[in-house]
């Protein structure tokens, strides 16, 4: 209880202190954009975070339980507000958001006129990919008026089968194991950053789906690489110069 109560909470203020002094100079100099957003905890607590963005990475600065609260443009500006006063007005230059909180800019803009606000590019981005990848008809997109006739499954019929695949990979303690011993066969070289473990979609994860298809579709992905062999295994006039290996990889034979 004395390492969790006392010695704990005063080196983490003891760190924060130091970091903000370092990095006084450099909101000085180029300022720093304060980014907020809501989600949802493990214990399903309705939280709203906020943190400082500068060209030398972000800086946590809180969280807030906002159970029981009306998240409205008022609670949310007072909650920005707050945070730029601790932070120092001075070193802030703009405050960024999801669309949802449009309405709050007005009022953060009327305490400080020197700070501009502006709805998340990547939000902005991600929603529209939804619009993309699904087969709605029509679609809405945030800041601009009416609506869009889209409709077409091109996108989401594909992104069902993969989701098929990997969910049946994923699921299944022997093709999961079999996947993995044809990633390791894969070369470190050839491997996308972030390795070859399987991708699955969350609808809270910024285009999850499309970077699911693409791990799978990649020229290094095992399973490719394994359907290529096993439509080649029958094309003898193709495979005089390879062989299959133990593990199904398409290997050039060894000359003699």
């Amino acid at each position: 209880m004395h390492m969790t109560e006392k010695i704990l909470p005063k080196l983490d203020d003891s760190l924060t202190e130091k970091i903000k002094k370092k990095l006084q100079g450099v909101s000085a100099s180029c300022g720093a954009v304060l980014v907020s957003d809501g989600w949802t905890s493990v214990s399903n607590r309705p939280i709203i975070n906020a943190l400082a963005a500068l060209p030398l990475g972000l800086i946590f600065m809180a969280a807030l339980d906002t159970s029981g609260s009306t998240k409205d443009a008022r609670y949310t500006a007072d909650f920005m507000i707050e945070q730029i006063k601790d932070y120092g007005s001075d070193s802030v230059v703009g405050v960024c958001m999801d669309g949802a909180c449009t309405s709050s800019f007005p009022l953060i803009e009327r305490d400080f006129p020197h700070i501009f606000t502006y709805i998340c590019p990547t939000h902005s981005l991600d929603n529209y990919m939804k619009n993309v990848c699904s087969d709605k008809d029509p679609v809405r997109m945030k800041g601009i008026e009416g609506e869009f006739p889209w409709g077409e499954g091109l996108f989401s019929v594909a992104i069902d089968k993969v989701w098929e695949v990997v969910k049946f990979i994923i699921y299944h303690q022997k093709a999961l194991a079999r996947y993995r011993e044809l990633a390791e066969m894969v070369p470190r070289e050839e491997r996308p950053r972030g390795g070859l473990e399987l991708v699955r979609y969350c609808d809270t994860r910024f285009a999850s789906k499309i970077l699911m298809i693409d791990l799978l579709g990649s020229s290094s992905s095992p399973i490719r690489s394994r359907v290529v062999v096993l439509a080649l295994c029958g094309m003898e006039h193709v495979m005089r110069g390879y062989a299959c290996d133990s593990l199904g990889m398409l290997r050039p034979r060894s000359r003699v």
